[in-house]
């Protein structure tokens, strides 16, 4: 069996779940990915069990999928974003791999539901907490944000053992949220300090954005998130400029324009990179 799952809190909480349901915590099996790094299939032998959670194919890269198939692999892919869903929709081969592809509930809370086959009513409270934040719900905050907090000052691989603690008994959960709560209050005040001091204004599909060079969320933006059409984020790894843009404009879809520069993601975020810094200051 090989598990590859995407490199954020949703992803590596799918792949714990992956890890607790079949019971391999083998780390050669379990791969971390984004989408800017090549996907390691090399790994992966011919008829071997294959999981993809919480990670999105699109037209250039679905030949990892059928090349797969063409292996004789049992393949797993369960995804929540436009670009999986769109993907699908298009290709009956790829619509028959098992697996969910659903918008609205986070890749952690479907591979929940697929491995247990369980609604999401039935999903663990500390995987709707992550499937609330990593889809832009917020249903359950104040809790939302602050577990999110508490569980990245832990470590959160997907093989840690962080995951297996959010019983009801132990009170883990519950100190979680209470450490997000202090976290959120030295965020906010840092994210005022960095956004006055270095945010600027550019364009993006002609909308105009506020954009800060930091590998952060959309936290940092504050009350402008409200007051531009989108917001953007980047950071320059040492080969691409990565880029995040998020909007709650009902008339701006950031999967689409992320598309358009080869990326992907949901309607209210999205991420996409490029070689050379693309939006500067107007």
């Amino acid at each position: 069996m090989k598990c590859f799952y995407h490199n954020d809190l949703d992803g590596r909480c799918a792949g714990s779940i992956v890890a607790q349901y079949s019971g391999n915590y083998n780390k050669e099996d379990f791969f971390e990915v984004d989408y800017v790094m090549e996907l390691p299939v090399d790994k992966i032998k011919d008829g071997e069990e294959v999981w993809f959670v919480d990670y999105s194919f699109k037209e250039n890269t679905k030949h990892v999928l059928t090349d797969l198939l063409d292996r004789g692999c049992d393949v797993i892919w369960i995804d929540h974003h436009n670009s999986s869903i769109n993907l699908v929709s298009n290709d009956e081969r790829l619509n028959q791999i098992y697996g969910i592809r659903k918008e609205g509930i986070s890749g952690a809370a479907l591979t929940y539901m697929y491995c247990y086959n369980k609604d999401y009513y039935d999903v663990p409270y500390y995987i709707k907490l992550v499937s609330d934040y990593d889809c832009w719900q917020y249903k359950y905050e104040p809790d939302t944000t602050y577990f999110k907090l508490g569980v990245e000052s832990e470590k959160f691989d997907a093989l840690d053992p962080i995951w297996t603690c959010f019983s009801d008994e132990n009170g883990v959960l519950t100190s979680l949220i209470d450490m997000g709560k202090v976290i959120k209050n030295f965020i906010d005040q840092d994210n005022t300090y960095y956004r006055e001091h270095f945010a600027y204004e550019s364009e993006i599909a002609g909308h105009k954005c506020l954009v800060v060079n930091k590998k952060t969320n959309s936290w940092v933006f504050g009350d402008k998130y409200n007051e531009y059409p989108l917001v953007m984020i980047w950071v320059y790894d040492g080969r691409n400029y990565v880029y995040s843009i998020f909007s709650n404009n009902k008339d701006v879809d950031c999967s689409k324009i992320a598309e358009n520069y080869g990326g992907g993601g949901h309607k209210s975020a999205a991420g996409f990179n490029s070689k050379e810094l693309l939006f500067k200051k107007l």
